[in-house]
């Protein structure tokens, strides 16, 4: 057969198509690759952030978990006739009651190694639980006396239970750790 004057056809294009298309498909690999690592660090960052949330509100039950020990160790003294309380609830209904509004309770050098209305609460008490889990300081409480009508009196009772790694400065400022504060008040027969 003779040829009609067209060259024979060869193929000039190596296989899985011509260099462009091979370049297109490329960036496409690059971009989903890309899409696909953005989504990856996205997720792990939300990982953590979660974890950091579930983390504190752990923290934060433990804590409550001990001002509210600390909190019902106060109010029972309360109960007990005045020689089978601690040390300082002994006196306490001699005590000058201080305004409602008084808040001495606040500041930090009520919860001080020296001021004598503070209570640690008894490890035996504060860390009934398994060793090791619970916070290394124990909760604390204060009974104070305070007026609320003329004459009337009641017993404001501030707790306040710390989670494990708990610090605070030399100011009573936390640096580590969660802190809660409770409060109760009893009225006085």
């Amino acid at each position: 057969m003779k040829s009609l004057g067209r060259p024979p056809l060869t193929r000039s294009c190596p296989p899985g198509g011509s260099p462009r298309r091979r370049g297109i498909a490329l960036v496409v690999s690059l971009g989903i690759a890309l899409v696909c690592a953005l989504l990856a660090a996205a997720l792990v960052r939300l990982v953590v952030a979660q974890d950091r949330g579930v983390r504190h509100a752990s923290q934060e039950g433990m804590a409550r978990q001990q001002a509210e020990i600390a909190l019902s160790f106060c109010e029972n003294q309360l109960t007990r006739p005045s020689d089978q309380r601690v040390a300082a609830l002994v006196n306490l209904e001699t005590q000058v009651p201080v305004p409602a509004s008084d808040a001495a309770w606040r500041q930090p050098a009520a919860w001080g190694a020296a001021d004598p209305a503070r209570i640690v609460v008894p490890a035996d008490i504060a860390h009934s639980g398994a060793a090791g889990l619970g916070p290394a300081r124990s909760p604390e409480c204060r009974v104070d006396p305070i007026s609320y009508s003329g004459t009337d009196f009641a017993f404001r009772i501030t707790a306040r239970g710390f989670s494990p790694g708990y610090r605070e400065n030399a100011a009573g400022a936390a640096m580590a750790g969660t802190v809660v504060w409770l409060q109760s008040f009893v009225v006085a027969d």
